[in-house]
C-alpha cells in the first residue's frame, strides 16, 4: 500500500467511483462525492468546481477509512453522521433509523391536522402530540419546530434510539417541549393525547432477508421488522389508539405499499360509527398515511402532565 501524500480530488473520485460501482452501489459518482466532502469538511459542490483541489494526505486518510465502510455497504449517513429531513440537518447512527423523504408526509399532515383542529394560529396551542416509536426524532422535532405552542411526547422501544433523539431536540432548540419515554408504542403514555402520530416498522419479516445489505446488515431491525405480513405492530397500535386519544383527537401513521387500505379497515373496525378514516398519498401517488379523526372519545385528566410518565 503506497505512502499517502497530497492527492488532488479528481483522483480520488475517480477511483472511489469505479470501487463503489463495482460494490454495487447506486449513484457511486455522486455518493464519492459526498464521502469525499465529509472527509476534508467541505461542500460536495466545491469538488465539482474544483476538481483538482489538493487533498491533504490526513484528509485523504479519512476518506478512505469512510470509503472502506461504504464498500462494505454502511449506509452513507451512518459514516456522516448526518441526514437532511423535513430542511433540517439531524445527527444519526446505528441506534436509530435513518429518516426517509417519504416520511416528510407525516409532519405535513400533523400540521395541516391541527389547522383542522380549530387552531386558527396553526400554532398547537395547547395541544399535546404524540411521537410514537419516534427513532432519531425527525418526525417529532420538525413538527415541534413549526408547532411552536404544541407539547410533545416522543417514545421509542429501544432505549438507544430515544438517546439519539434527546440529542436532535436539543440541536434544534425544542427539548424543553418534548417528554421523552421508553416503552412499546403506546404504552408509555399515561393518558390520552390530542394527535398521535406513528410510523411502525412496516416491512414484512418474511422478506428481511431480501432488502438491501444496508438497510437488512446495518440499520436496527427492531425499527423495520414489522411481524408476519408487515403489519402486526401498525395494527397493535390502531387497535389500542381509541384508549389514548382525547375527544376530537387524530390519528395519523405512516404505513407500507399495499398496507394502507387494510389499516383504514382496522381502524373503522375499532373507531365508532362516524369516525373519518382516510388515507394520505405521497409524491409517487402511493397511500401511505392512514388518517382517523376521532369523535367522541378519551378520557378525561385533571391535568396535561398527567398524560405523560417520563422514564
Amino acid at each position: 500500500m503506497r505512502l499517502l501524500s497530497p492527492t488532488p480530488a479528481r483522483v480520488l473520485l475517480t477511483e472511489a467511483r469505479a470501487q463503489l460501482d463495482s460494490a454495487g452501489v447506486d449513484s457511486a459518482a455522486l455518493e464519492a462525492r459526498l464521502l469525499l466532502a465529509y472527509a476534508i469538511d467541505v461542500a460536495p459542490e466545491s469538488l465539482l468546481a474544483e476538481p483538482e483541489q489538493i487533498v491533504s494526505a490526513d484528509a485523504e486518510a479519512r476518506f478512505r477509512e469512510a470509503l472502506g465502510r461504504r464498500l462494505n455497504r454502511e449506509p452513507l449517513f451512518y459514516i456522516t453522521g448526518e441526514r437532511e429531513f423535513y430542511g433540517l440537518p439531524f445527527y444519526v447512527d446505528a441506534r436509530a433509523l435513518i429518516p426517509r423523504p417519504e416520511t416528510e408526509l407525516l409532519v405535513e399532515e400533523a400540521i395541516a391536522a391541527v389547522a383542522g383542529m380549530g387552531d386558527a394560529h396553526g400554532k398547537g396551542t395547547g395541544l399535546l402530540i404524540a411521537d410514537i416509536g419516534t427513532g432519531s426524532g425527525c418526525i417529532v422535532v420538525a413538527t415541534a419546530t413549526a408547532l411552536t405552542e404544541a407539547r410533545f411526547f416522543a417514545s421509542d422501544i429501544s432505549a438507544e434510539a430515544v438517546e439519539v433523539a434527546q440529542a436532535n431536540a436539543e440541536r434544534h432548540g425544542v427539548a424543553d417541549r418534548i417528554t421523552f419515554g421508553v416503552g412499546d408504542l403506546l404504552e408509555p403514555l399515561a393518558g390520552p393525547v390530542d394527535i398521535i402520530i406513528a410510523n411502525p416498522p412496516y416491512i414484512p419479516a418474511e422478506n428481511l432477508p431480501e432488502l438491501q445489505a444496508e438497510i437488512r446488515d446495518h440499520e436496527p431491525r427492531v425499527a423495520v421488522d414489522g411481524g408476519e405480513g408487515g403489519m402486526t405492530i401498525a395494527e397493535r397500535l390502531v387497535r389500542s389508539a381509541p384508549s389514548y386519544l382525547k375527544p376530537g383527537g387524530r390519528l395519523l401513521m405512516e404505513v407500507g405499499y399495499g398496507q394502507a387500505p387494510l389499516m383504514v379497515d382496522v381502524a373503522k373496525e375499532v373507531f365508532p360509527p362516524g369516525t373519518e378514516v382516510d388515507m394520505a398519498l405521497d409524491l409517487a401517488g402511493i397511500p401511505r398515511v392512514v388518517r382517523v379523526a376521532a369523535l367522541r372519545l378519551g378520557r378525561p385528566i385533571e391535568a396535561l402532565d398527567s398524560s405523560l410518565r417520563s422514564e
